[in-house]
């Protein structure tokens, strides 16, 4: 019996009140029920009626299931690009993160390393100009900024975050073990002045803290336990200010939306279905995750947008949803105060809290000429000018898709490109788009766009 099986039928015996027989399971395949599981019964209930439905309720993964006619007005049109490699700046090792930032009054690119080092590019001058050593035992994964005086946070391979100050002489300031296991994606995110972070890891974690005390301090807030390991994870709030954590897993087409109730867990209070088909079971995994907002202040409303990669092989696609509309309802519904995301003890509304399933909410199902096979983990980011998305694929293949259109949008480019470890993308102070885009082959490229 599989290990996701398991704790769906304890949570079974749990809910049914079989408490003997629900000692006997656990003791015999060492689970423990969770609330966090959808029911039994309405899995089986779901698939009883996709049976019911037979080849009618089969979809084709590959097809571009969406009317794009009937959408095309929320995006914009995105016409063809023409890629300048500006340089190629050889380090001498492997960079396996980068996140944009301020350092003073300059716009830079942090970069972590295989040799433990961590790099700031700076944009304006087109270079490498800092490096920082021997701040880390560990190979860094994440590196992230805390603010434009030189603060980040970095990630390592042993769950461990790390606040350093990066100045003449840089330090670490205070470190704290978010996750058991490698930490695979982390982002800072600032709600009514406080900074939370949020983390996912190899331990099947999701985990939300937050910094105290002049950004000097950890302090757990609130986490939530997955089925299986966490794919990518985003940060946003409500109309409201409430914080949202949106995130994707392994073996799952579902988006869940989670936010910190009073307690010490956080809540699904929406779970959004990739797959329109209702009745169709699974056939890919979400992977990467963007969003877009028509703000700053990254608040989720009508015209705010999730995409995400799938696991689709040989090639990838590209699903784009919206938001539920009534997030703030559900949350008011259950828990009318959550206060300032304290530790006071959960409720027993916010105990009882269904996760709701949103269909019909998928605005685009494109198809894309991202190769990739099931070990891929390329990259997926918003065009900054909102015009459409790039797709940074592993084996070194740069795409943009139209929304508008659906289709690929035609890049000329005379250079070619190693494996992508990673990248990212940015606007320049002079108004232009910028990639830059580290191989394989310990390079760091750096690329101008510019629309045709």
């Amino acid at each position: 019996m599989s290990t996701l099986t398991d704790p769906l039928i304890a949570d079974y015996l749990r809910r049914n009140g079989f408490t003997d027989t629900l000692r006997s399971f656990e003791s015999h395949v060492g689970v423990q029920p969770r609330i966090n599981y959808e029911k039994l019964e309405d899995i089986i209930h779901d698939r009883t009626a996709y049976m019911d439905r037979g080849t009618d309720g089969l979809v084709d993964s590959g097809a571009n299931i969406n009317n794009k006619s009937e959408n095309s007005h929320l995006f914009n049109k995105w016409s063809g690009i023409e890629l300048h490699s500006l340089k190629e700046i050889n380090h001498g090792s492997l960079f396996i993160d980068m996140s944009l930032g301020r350092y003073g009054n300059r716009q830079v690119v942090f970069l972590s390393a295989s040799d433990k080092s961590i790099c700031i590019y700076d944009v304006s001058k087109g270079q490498i100009t800092n490096r920082f050593t021997e701040l880390s035992n560990t190979v860094t994964k994440c590196c992230y900024p805390i603010n434009d005086q030189g603060l980040v946070s970095l990630c390592g391979m042993d769950g461990v975050m790390r606040l350093v100050q990066l100045c003449d002489e840089p330090r670490v300031i205070t470190s704290c073990q978010l996750h058991n296991r490698l930490i695979t994606d982390f982002e800072v995110f600032v709600l009514k002045g406080v900074k939370y972070i949020v983390s996912i890891g190899w331990d099947k974690y999701v985990k939300v803290h937050k910094l105290v005390d002049e950004d000097t301090k950890v302090e757990f807030v609130s986490q939530f336990e997955l089925l299986t390991n966490a794919t990518s994870v985003k940060a946003c709030q409500t109309p409201s200010g409430h914080l949202l954590v949106l995130v994707t897993r392994m073996d799952s087409s579902l988006v869940s939306i989670l936010t910190p109730f009073l307690g010490n867990e956080l809540r699904e209070i929406s779970r959004i279905s990739l797959n329109d088909a209702q009745f169709s079971t699974h056939a890919f995994t979400a992977m990467s995750m963007d969003l877009s907002f028509n703000n700053n202040d990254s608040i989720c409303n009508d015209d705010s947008k999730i995409v995400v990669s799938t696991s689709d092989v040989p090639y990838m696609r590209l699903i784009v949803a919206k938001f539920p509309t009534d997030l703030d309802k559900r949350i008011e519904q259950q828990l009318p105060t959550i206060g300032d995301l304290s530790l006071e003890r959960t409720t027993e509304s916010s105990q009882s809290l269904i996760s709701v399933i949103d269909r019909d909410v998928v605005l685009l199902n494109l198809s894309t000429n991202a190769p990739q096979d099931k070990l891929s983990q390329s990259k997926i980011q918003y065009s900054n000018e909102d015009k459409g998305v790039w797709i940074f694929s592993e084996c070194g293949e740069v795409l943009a898709i139209d929304l508008y259109t659906g289709d690929n949008v035609c890049i000329k480019k005379s250079f070619q490109l190693q494996r992508i470890k990673c990248a990212i993308a940015f606007v320049c102070p002079d108004g232009c788009e910028r990639l830059l885009i580290a191989q394989a082959d310990k390079s760091l490229v750096v690329v101008d766009s510019t629309n045709q």
